[in-house]
C-alpha cells in the first residue's frame, strides 16, 4: 500500500521492529542499572536483575495489535509520516507495550495463571525457583507473586516514563487510559465473587479493560499525532467502539476454545475462574440450571480438573455457544467495516483499507 509517495505497509513494519528495539533497549537499561544500584549482590534464588529478564521475555512477543492501529490511525487522518511524528509514534506505541506487558504480568498474578504465551508467567516461574530450596515450599506462593507484583511495577514505569515525555495532549490521553483501564479491572474483580451475567457489566468490563487500551487509545494518540480533525476523531470513534466488542468477544471465545500450543495458556481457563463474559451470560439462558450450576461450582472448588472442563465445553458447543459468539464476532467486524464506509474522503484511503485489514486481525486473529 502506497500513499504520499511512501509505502504504508513497509512503514508500518519499521514501526514494529522499531518499537520491539526500543523495548529491548528499555528492559536492558533497566537490568544494567540494577545490577549497578545492588553492587552485584547475589541473591537466591536469582539475582535482582534476572526479574527484569523476564519481564523483557514477555514484552514486544505478542501480535502488536496496539502499535499497528496507532500508525494506521496516524496514516488515515494525515497521510504521510514526517520524521517528528515517526518518532513520537515509536515513543507512544512502544509505552503501549510496555503498559500492555505490565498488565499481564499483573493478571497472571491475580489469574493465578501458570503459563504465558508459552513460558512459565513470572509469578509461577519465581514460585518453582523458591520451591526448589530446602524448607521454602510453603513460602514459593506468596514469594513468586511478590516477585511478579516488582516485574509489573518496573514495567509499568518505565511505560509511564516513556508516555510523559511527550505532549501535552498525549499525556492527558494517558491519564484517561490509565483511568480507565485500572476502573475496569477494579469492576472485574468485584464481580468476581460470584458468577456474573449481567450483560451490562460484562459490555462495560470488556470496554474498559480491553477496547480502551488495546483499541480506542491506540486510535486516539494516532489522531493526535496526525493532528485529525474532529470528524475524522468521530469516525475513528466509531469504528473502534465494533472493533473492541470483536476483540473482547475474541478473547472470551479463546478463553474457551483456544489451542493451548497457540494460546501459551491451558484451554478453558476462563471457565475455570468463572470469569464474567459473554459466554457465561449466553449459558445462562441456554444451559439448562444444572449445567451452569457446575460451573459455579467449578469456580468455588478453586482446583478443577480437564474432565471437568471438557464437560461444559461439550455443553457449551452443544448449546451452539461457541458458534453464537462466532456471530457476534463476525457482526461486530461487518459493523466496523461499515462504519469506514463514510469515512472515504474524509481519512486518506490507503489509511481506510489498513484499519480494514487490522479489524479482520483482530476480529479472527489473522496475519
Amino acid at each position: 500500500m502506497t500513499s504520499g509517495g511512501f509505502d504504508s505497509g513497509v512503514v508500518v513494519e519499521r514501526l514494529i521492529t522499531d518499537v520491539r528495539e526500543t523495548l529491548e533497549k528499555v528492559f536492558l537499561d533497566i537490568e544494567n542499572s540494577w545490577r549497578t544500584v545492588t553492587e552485584g549482590i547475589s541473591s537466591m534464588p536469582f539475582d535482582a536483575a534476572d526479574i527484569v529478564k523476564q519481564a523483557r521475555k514477555m514484552a514486544g512477543t505478542g501480535k502488536m495489535f496496539r502499535p499497528k492501529l496507532c500508525i494506521w490511525s496516524y496514516i488515515a487522518s494525515r497521510g504521510s509520516v514526517s520524521d517528528s511524528c515517526y518518532r513520537e509514534l515509536v515513543q507512544v506505541t512502544s509505552a503501549l507495550e510496555l503498559f500492555h506487558t505490565s498488565a499481564l504480568i499483573h493478571d497472571d498474578v491475580m489469574d493465578r495463571a501458570d503459563t504465558r504465551r508459552g513460558f512459565p508467567s513470572i509469578n509461577a516461574w519465581a514460585r518453582d525457583s523458591m520451591a526448589n530450596i530446602p524448607g521454602q515450599s510453603e513460602a514459593a506462593n506468596l514469594f513468586g507473586d511478590n516477585v511478579a507484583i516488582l516485574a509489573g511495577d518496573i514495567t509499568l514505569a518505565s511505560s509511564l516514563s516513556l508516555a510523559f515525555t511527550s505532549s501535552d495532549a498525549i499525556r492527558r490521553i494517558w491519564t484517561d487510559l490509565l483511568n480507565a483501564v485500572y476502573a475496569g479491572q477494579t469492576l472485574d474483580i468485584l464481580g468476581s465473587t460470584g458468577i456474573d451475567t449481567d450483560e451490562k457489566r460484562i459490555e462495560i468490563v470488556g470496554a474498559l479493560k480491553t477496547g480502551s487500551y488495546s483499541v480506542w487509545y491506540p486510535l486516539r494518540f494516532g489522531a493526535v499525532i496526525g493532528q485529525a480533525n474532529e470528524m475524522q476523531v468521530s469516525l475513528l470513534r466509531r469504528y473502534a467502539l465494533h472493533v473492541s466488542r470483536a476483540f473482547s468477544l475474541r478473547d472470551d471465545y479463546l478463553g474457551v476454545w483456544g489451542d493451548p500450543d497457540v494460546m501459551g495458556k491451558p484451554a478453558g481457563l476462563d471457565l475455570a475462574e468463572g470469569k464474567s463474559t459473554s459466554i457465561l451470560r449466553l449459558a445462562k439462558n441456554k444451559l439448562s440450571s444444572q449445567d451452569f450450576e457446575r460451573i459455579a461450582k467449578m469456580k468455588s472448588q478453586g482446583t478443577v480438573s480437564e474432565s471437568e472442563i471438557r464437560y461444559v465445553t461439550d455443553r457449551l458447543q452443544q448449546a451452539q455457544i461457541d458458534q453464537d459468539i462466532q456471530t457476534l464476532i463476525n457482526h461486530e467486524y461487518e459493523e466496523s467495516l461499515a462504519m469506514l464506509q463514510p469515512a472515504r474522503g474524509v481519512l486518506t484511503p490507503v489509511g481506510v483499507e489498513g484499519l480494514a485489514e487490522i479489524a479482520k486481525q483482530i476480529a479472527y486473529r489473522v496475519k
